[in-house]
């Protein structure tokens, strides 16, 4: 596992907009995660069909992003993990394309940290940016990625030891 020692900063002002514009998009991410206590609900996380969305970039007036949300137990993407038991990866992509041209672009690295804190709520400063796990041809990231790294009694826990650097998020 790698944890860099410099977090990304998420700017409190544009997980606010973020928050306001897009709340009703923000719920249904976190309906499946959260209780109304803001607690995980690990019991129904198998039935869970995550949600995706696409939503108007708040920071260029010419890009859609695209969010995905999908959720891994440990036993299938980390098998070495021996505390792993019951232990689940909540995984969010956010990718952008031109909204007009509908071609790929460079992903908006603050508004897509927005919409990870926003998403992961109460745990925003328990999760991690991945970055561009996977480039495009032009060295362009495809996505952006976020994980939070849930423990089998639904706490969260630190990540799994991998190849791959975590970013802390920190509002700021």
């Amino acid at each position: 596992m790698s944890i860099a020692a410099e977090p990304m900063s998420v700017d409190s002002d544009l997980l606010a907009q973020v928050a306001k514009k897009y709340r009703g998009e923000v719920r249904s991410f976190q309906s499946g995660m959260f209780d109304d206590a803001a607690e995980f609900r690990a019991k129904t996380l198998q039935d869970w069909n995550p949600p995706s969305v696409v939503a108007r970039s708040l920071t260029d007036r010419f890009l859609n992003l695209s969010i995905i949300l999908s959720h891994m137990p440990f036993e299938d993407a980390f098998p070495n993990e021996l505390d792993g038991a019951g232990a689940y990866e909540i995984h969010l992509s956010v990718g952008s394309h031109h909204k007009e041209l509908r071609s790929p672009s460079r992903v908006p690295a603050a508004e897509a940290a927005a919409w990870a804190a926003a998403i992961f709520g109460p745990w925003a400063n328990d999760a991690y940016s991945l970055g561009a796990v996977v480039k495009r041809s032009g060295g362009q990231p495809s996505a952006l990625h976020f994980a939070l790294y849930l423990a089998g009694e639904g706490t969260p826990r630190q990540p799994p030891s991998v190849d791959l650097e975590h970013r802390p998020l920190s509002i700021v």
